[in-house]
């Protein structure tokens, strides 16, 4: 069996790897990703979209249950 993980290709994708690998630069002081740096950062962002739509979720139950 193989996982693999498609990297996504959509300008906001780009835009989020593109933030991410300057940071990095900048903390660092070097370039710290390689050719495999999208599996991490597409990693990252699909945990991020996960949690924000967890949270919007508590939220709206919590709004309607006050209502």
């Amino acid at each position: 069996m193989t996982i693999t993980l498609r990297k996504p290709d959509s300008p906001e994708y780009l835009n989020f790897s593109r933030q991410v690998k300057k940071r990095a630069r900048k903390q660092s002081g070097t370039d710290v990703y390689d050719d495999d740096e999208g599996v991490y950062t597409s990693l990252f962002r699909q945990a991020a979209a996960k949690n924000n739509k967890s949270q919007k979720q508590k939220k709206n139950k919590i709004t309607k249950s006050q209502q």
